[in-house]
């Protein structure tokens, strides 16, 4: 009884191995070749995550402030600025999508992630004194940004998990 079983076991190997030994492999991928895929379904899937998360626990955000002086002397007398931003609070984000093809790119143990993305109601207010020669207003400005267009590029070194931010650019600001 157990004999039938091993015997076939022992023809179906035969037959692997002779099938593999008369079949020539073609080498149709080059083991040393950059790999690249399309990211799109997933970083759609991603990005809608994104949304809810940032105005549950991104808003409302400080911001930092900007303080930017001038001081300049053509003649005699010496005129000075300042634009001085403080207070500043990001409170609106609608929602977060991706613009453009993502792409993943795997050489070498490096992994580049090229993304681009789209914020859509983005808002936020600041405190504001401008002054020249000591003299000009202040009061504050509740700044409603319709669209935000960006991409960027993160490299991922696999040996030892680094991450960089290759790139970052505003595309679009309006």
């Amino acid at each position: 009884m157990r004999i039938l079983p091993l015997a076939a076991l022992g023809l179906a190997c035969v037959l692997a191995f002779v099938g593999a030994y008369e079949t020539e492999v073609g080498d149709d991928v080059e083991r040393n070749t950059a790999l690249s895929a399309n990211m799109n379904n997933y970083i759609d899937v991603v990005m809608i995550q994104v949304g809810p998360w940032m105005n549950t626990h991104l808003v409302p955000m400080a911001l930092p402030d900007v303080v930017e002086g001038f001081e300049h002397r053509p003649i005699l007398i010496t005129y000075h600025g300042e634009l001085a931003l403080t207070n500043g609070v990001f409170h609106t984000i609608h929602s977060v999508g991706r613009n453009g093809n993502a792409m993943m790119h795997y050489d070498r143990q490096l992994l580049r992630v090229s993304v681009g993305g789209n914020i859509r109601q983005l808002g936020f207010t600041y405190d504001y004194s401008a002054h020249i020669m000591d003299l000009g207003p202040s009061g504050f400005v509740d700044v409603d940004v319709a669209t935000m267009t960006f991409t960027s590029e993160f490299i991922i070194d696999m040996t030892d998990f680094y991450i960089w931010m290759q790139d970052f650019r505003l595309t679009n600001m309006g």
